[in-house]
């Protein structure tokens, strides 16, 4: 199984049992539901919006938040820290202590919840859930009681309104969609960002923990994590995921570019109406991330590919990012397709790829994609 398949099935899209518990505390609100894809549609629509603009919600978005958001950016945390699991270097070991930090409503933790339970495992998650917005703090925490957990896997949730105390550490910090809340394209907020983070990781994380970030696949949003990233680099601390590399980001100097996932996972089928009410797409789940651990190390192997494969008469043509820190296309004419390079014609964007070319496939050349 391929990166991109393993990463799919540990990030399902919501089942019923959670709309039910949705749609029960958005009519306990008053707001309005799945039920009703026009009314939060229109509410969803404003949401989007704003967080397009100003890259903030707007005050009164609690009802597009809980009925849709949440179960579009839930998977995003599956798929975030899917390598992490599929390596190794994060398991449930009777418990597993989370820092979400700008928590929201919580999706980010029932991503790895999933994710964990998905794979099997069997345990408990102790999250502290750190959100300033009071409201949203104590919707999340209703969430968590509801839900519980996933399969054999609880959830215990606290919610704290401010920074845990000095010396609290976690095996996972969480940062879901909250650094373009906080700081893009204002080089001095950046730098303040950067030594946060940076603080986050040496003063947060355990030793064989992990820091995830996750934000939007926008252009604006997805290029400001990339300078973070580069940041981080500079001071130590090497991407475990999604870069095959610790060098500078290969895609920073050209403005057209951006790293981000595009993942063959919908939309459950109960929000497809609310979404075509408010203009958005349903089909695939696009978010960029970052996972960083203590160690300085890599997860991948070989290339990484960073777009989807382009297609002509008579050739196909893949972008990846290599572990030298370079982008580069390989490219196979149809006439060499062979068994040894037969990989070549499977690979997605987020794969990575494991070959003996710089940049032209031949018949003899070999191609794997690896399989964590």
């Amino acid at each position: 199984m391929s990166l991109v398949a393993s990463r799919v099935a540990l990030s399902p899209p919501l089942e019923p049992r959670y709309r039910d518990v949705i749609a029960a505390l958005g009519h306990e609100r008053g707001y309005p539901t799945h039920e009703a894809p026009a009314a939060l549609g229109a509410r969803l629509a404003e949401l989007s919006r704003a967080y397009n603009t100003a890259g903030t919600a707007p005050r009164d978005a609690l009802a597009a938040r809980l009925g849709f958001s949440f179960a579009r950016d839930t998977p995003k945390g599956g798929a975030a820290v899917a390598e992490l699991l599929l390596r190794g270097a994060l398991t449930l070991d009777g418990a597993l202590t989370v820092l979400d930090y700008g928590a929201g409503l919580g999706a980010t933790t029932w991503g790895v919840v999933r994710a964990l339970a998905a794979a099997g495992a069997t345990g408990r998650v102790d999250a502290t859930m750190f959100e300033p917005d009071e409201a949203a703090l104590a919707l999340g925490l209703v969430l968590a009681r509801r839900l519980g957990g996933e399969g054999g896997v609880e959830l215990r949730a606290r919610g704290v309104a401010a920074p845990p105390p000095r010396g609290a550490t976690f095996d996972l910090v969480l940062l879901g969609q909250v650094l373009s809340e906080i700081a893009v394209g204002d080089d001095a907020r950046e730098q303040a960002l950067l030594a946060r983070v940076d603080s986050l990781l040496r003063e947060r994380v355990r030793p064989g923990g992990a820091l995830v970030v996750i934000e939007p696949a926008l252009s604006v949003r997805t290029r400001a994590l990339m300078r973070l990233r580069d940041g981080l680099a500079a001071r130590g601390h090497a991407p475990f995921a999604p870069c095959p590399h610790a060098l500078a980001c290969p895609m920073l100097p050209r403005e057209r570019d951006w790293c981000h996932e595009d993942l063959p996972i919908d939309l459950p089928a109960w929000l497809v109406p609310t979404a075509r009410a408010a203009g958005l797409r349903w089909e695939r789940l696009t978010f960029s991330y970052l996972v960083l651990t203590r160690e300085r190390r890599s997860a991948a192997a070989g290339a990484r590919v960073v777009g989807q494969p382009k297609i002509t008469k008579g050739k196909r043509e893949l972008p990846v990012c290599t572990e030298q820190g370079a982008l580069v296309t390989l490219t196979r004419l149809d006439r060499h397709a062979s068994l040894e390079n037969a990989a070549f014609e499977g690979a997605a964007r987020g794969d990575h790829v494991v070959t003996d070319a710089s940049s032209r496939v031949v018949a003899t050349t070999r191609v794997e994609l690896e399989a964590p």
